[in-house]
């Protein structure tokens, strides 16, 4: 079994039973990620990333994934720790305050 596809899915919701609602600065929408991994014997795969509270960090991890898209493809899915490992070092570079931070 080999990837052959990843999608990512930022989805907007209004949250209006949020914790601190009546907070000047609460947040009135929640985002999440949704990825797809679709994989050449037709099985497709789901997981969620979001990062509560800041949409900004939300849209920032949704074009990470998407630029693993092309490293991904072809590998295994069921290599859960294998891929971790070496998605992992793709960024040991960045240091410990992250892609972020090295680009300012």
């Amino acid at each position: 079994m080999k990837i052959t596809d990843v999608k990512s899915y930022l989805i907007k919701m209004d949250w209006d039973d949020r914790p601190g609602k009546d907070k000047p600065r609460s947040s009135i929408e929640r985002e999440f990620i949704f990825v797809q991994i679709d994989t050449d014997e037709g099985i497709t795969g789901w997981g969620e990333i979001t990062n509560y509270p800041g949409s900004v960090g939300n849209r920032a991890i949704q074009k990470y994934v998407m630029e693993l898209k092309d490293f991904l493809i072809g590998w295994d899915p069921t290599k859960i720790e294998e891929i971790w490992t070496r998605t992992f070092r793709l960024f040991t570079y960045t240091g410990t305050r992250g892609a972020t931070t090295a680009a300012i």
